[in-house]
């Protein structure tokens, strides 16, 4: 088949961009040509992969993604693809995959912590959030798509709720881990990364991984740090991501007396080596669709305190592989989950099976599980064409 993928952009890093350049990769194996379509792109994920840029002058990132979305809308129309699958903010693609959830939950759930007070106040995203919703509700017009690809139950939900499509038109597909890439470092290799990162034998540490810090709940691990390091001396906490306004949260640890304890690594290209150094991964996200890094921690065996608004939270069963908290979960709530969790018996009783479930979720699965529903789109596409 000759397949295009729409995205805003491919890179190296991001979630979506890194299924993006696995998938191209997987289906170009498989024979398929492969066309990514985007604004803008690096190197190629692979031998044989093409490029459409479509990237017209704009002023703003409302007028951004109104345009990509319009752009694609006409590329597709005039292209001969077989399928094109949607991975990104746009209304023309026969399989959509809601990587992101739907921005509608988002709204519900983050902006209040992705926002920044003066950004609510002075109204500035007002018009990037009102774009993309009209493109959600576009996308999620009925007959507008063949399959919708979601990655947790949650999404699926969603979908259903807000935008009454149909279950029969959901694919649920979890996201993938790589499972070689993200593995148990135990004894002296264990030890070794532990040293790298400065850390004591005796340092219970606690991961936060993720670049949406607002998002991504760090303001209420932060605010949980006092009673943890209370109740465990030893505990420590490493940030790793890239955010603007990280100065903000550091100031946040010096305030509550713990920014000895916190440690803030920026974005990093290596959190395979990150996740077995540590004892605990702690993600109390006010929304995620997915979160790679809690499948991620699993395949190391690292225990795992999240929220049900993470919908990788699915696959942690509470009391075996780590936590799963209420949504609006306090300071108060993460720090006892934390505390039930930082003894060393319980977590080493934990790893195996930590393992195994993520063992069930490899990469290879999830991308063979899109292939086969780019393959029924096309099909669908096809009888709908000779009609």
């Amino acid at each position: 088949m000759h397949i295009a993928l729409t995205h805003l952009r491919q890179a190296k890093i991001g979630g979506t961009e890194q299924l993006l350049n696995a998938l191209s990769t997987h289906l170009a194996s498989r024979g398929h040509r492969i066309t990514i379509v985007c604004r803008s792109h690096q190197e190629p994920p692979c031998k044989g992969v093409e490029f459409v840029r479509l990237a017209p002058p704009t002023w703003s990132k409302t007028s951004r993604i109104l345009a990509f979305a319009r752009d694609v809308e006409r590329h597709v129309q005039q292209g001969a693809y077989d399928v094109v699958l949607g991975l990104g903010r746009t209304w023309s693609q026969d399989v959509l995959r809601t990587g992101g959830g739907t921005y509608a939950s988002f709204l519900e759930h983050a902006r209040r912590f992705s926002d920044t007070p003066l950004e609510r106040w002075l109204g500035i995203k007002e018009s990037q959030h009102r774009a993309a919703l009209e493109i959600e509700r576009r996308a999620l017009l009925p007959h507008a798509y063949t399959k919708i690809v979601a990655n947790s139950r949650m999404v699926a939900r969603d979908l259903v709720r807000r935008y009454a499509v149909s279950e029969r038109d959901i694919e649920l597909v979890y996201n993938g881990v790589d499972l070689a890439r993200f593995r148990p470092r135990p004894g002296a290799e264990r030890t070794a990364l532990r040293s790298e990162l400065g850390l004591a034998p005796g340092d219970l540490v606690l991961g936060f991984v993720g670049s949406g810090f607002g998002r991504k709940g760090l303001d209420r691990l932060l605010a949980a740090m006092p009673e943890i390091v209370q109740r465990e001396s030893a505990a420590r906490l490493l940030v790793v991501g890239g955010h603007s306004r990280q100065s903000i949260y550091a100031a946040q640890a010096r305030n509550l007396g713990v920014a000895d304890r916190v440690r803030f690594l920026g974005a990093r290209a290596d959190p395979e080596r990150l996740y077995p150094a540590c004892d605990l991964f702690v993600l109390p996200t006010w929304y995620d669709s997915f979160a790679f890094s809690i499948l991620e921690a699993m395949a190391c065996g690292v225990p795992v305190i999240t929220t049900e608004l993470a919908g990788a939270s699915e696959l942690v069963d509470s009391g075996s592989h780590g936590q799963v908290l209420p949504g609006e979960a306090g300071p108060e709530a993460i720090a006892s989950a934390v505390v039930a969790w930082l003894v060393e018996e319980r977590i080493e009783a934990a790893r195996k099976g930590l393992r195994e479930r993520a063992e069930s979720y490899g990469f290879e699965r999830t991308l063979a599980q899109i292939e086969r529903v780019l393959e029924h789109a096309a099909s669908v596409r096809a009888q709908r064409a000779r009609s």
